[in-house]
């Protein structure tokens, strides 16, 4: 049931870990349209992490024009939405942003990985995103003592469950698990 995971888990775990520059390997690379750049050895885009924490005065103009093709935008944390995501998802939209979306999650067992799921699905209705659903999972008062197992299967669970729905999911945690 987790293995179509594994390869979206691998691509984009990358992704967000690193935002300012992202290689991503196309199997095509002229093939593809989007905002992202070529040299010949992949695609790389650049992009910037936001929520709450940067503010209501993002001016996401100025980062279209610093050369930033995405935003990943914090959408939550647990079940609660980040205080500033539907006016960053407004703003970035409408300065030309690609965007995609992540969950900081508190979940220490897998019904709360339902429950996070449902709250991010309630969120994203009526959005359109260019980049992945992210599911961080990380915390280390909340997750730092945890099973890989039990890690895993609170990963899957919200990350099967967003899938189901149609969304391009992806992970991103700390390497030691």
């Amino acid at each position: 049931m987790y293995k179509k995971f594994i390869s979206w888990i691998l691509c984009f775990s990358v992704l967000l870990s690193l935002f300012t520059i992202v290689p991503v390997r196309a199997a095509y690379d002229n093939a593809y349209e989007g905002t992202m750049a070529g040299d010949g050895n992949g695609i790389y885009a650049h992009g910037v992490d936001l929520s709450e924490w940067q503010g209501h005065q993002v001016d996401f103009h100025k980062i279209k024009e610093q050369g930033y093709s995405f935003v990943i935008l914090r959408a939550g944390f647990a079940t609660t939405i980040d205080d500033c995501f539907e006016e960053n998802y407004a703003k970035a939209k409408e300065a030309g942003l690609d965007v995609g979306v992540y969950l900081y999650s508190y979940a220490d067992n897998t019904e709360e990985a339902r429950e996070e799921a449902g709250a991010m699905l309630r969120w994203l209705q009526d959005k359109q995103l260019e980049y992945p659903v992210y599911y961080d999972l990380e915390d280390p008062k909340c997750h730092g003592n945890m099973s890989v197992e039990l890690l895993t299967e609170i990963a899957f669970t919200f990350l099967e469950i967003l899938s189901e729905e149609g969304w391009l999911v992806g992970f991103y945690s700390c390497k030691s698990w």
